[in-house]
């Protein structure tokens, strides 16, 4: 008798330790609609257009002003094009801290920008091109309204433009779209007006 109840026993503690397949472990992250969707904006993707919606600024100092800034940067020492890529994937997750163990789509960006100066006399201008990295984690993102955004912390006053740099923001017009753009809350000189505030609009196509 004692040698069949011991047989029960071993049996059941085996069959506690079968890990059930209908229950999720504890590490996996529940997908949502947001998740789907996310999917089809997984990628790389090339820079093609940085527009400036303040007044028109001539960076390249040939005397003529306009608002496409590739142009106005492309013959500037540092302007390289190979850095125009970035990628959208599936954020991190890190289970030991809660917000970031829901699912998030990182934005995995490089934003060239006018590295800025300041002459005697305090004429702005811009005397080379700059690059700098930046994840915008997504974990939420409502199509044809701006979504997540990221306020700039950069204190240091010798580089103008970062220092001046508020905040970035990702837009998605749709989840099938190639495309999206980034918002950049900055300022850039325009004549005799100095340094004005307005936005940079970043736009990438996926690469086919």
């Amino acid at each position: 008798m004692n040698k069949v109840i011991s047989l029960l026993v071993v049996a059941v503690c085996f069959l506690g330790c079968v890990p059930r397949e209908d229950v999720a472990p504890s590490h996996q992250v529940q997908e949502s609609d947001f998740a789907r969707q996310a999917r089809n904006l997984y990628g790389d993707y090339k820079l093609i257009n940085v527009l400036w919606t303040g007044c028109q600024t001539d960076l390249n100092g040939d005397g003529v002003y306009g608002w496409n800034l590739l142009d106005e940067m492309k013959d500037k020492i540092g302007y390289w094009e190979p850095n125009h890529l970035s990628n959208v994937c599936e954020g991190e997750i890190v289970q030991s801290y809660e917000p970031w163990s829901r699912y998030a789509l990182s934005f995995n960006l490089t934003l060239p920008y006018p590295y800025l100066v300041e002459r005697d006399g305090g004429e702005v201008v811009c005397s080379s091109v700059g690059y700098f990295k930046k994840t915008l984690r997504v974990e939420d993102l409502r199509v044809k309204q701006n979504g997540a955004r990221a306020t700039i912390g950069y204190y240091d006053s010798s580089n103008i433009f970062l220092n001046g740099l508020k905040w970035l923001e990702v837009y998605v017009d749709s989840f099938d779209d190639d495309s999206f753009k980034i918002i950049a809350q900055c300022s850039l000189p325009c004549d005799e007006l100095g340094l004005q505030e307005s936005s940079i609009v970043y736009t990438f196509r996926k690469v086919k």
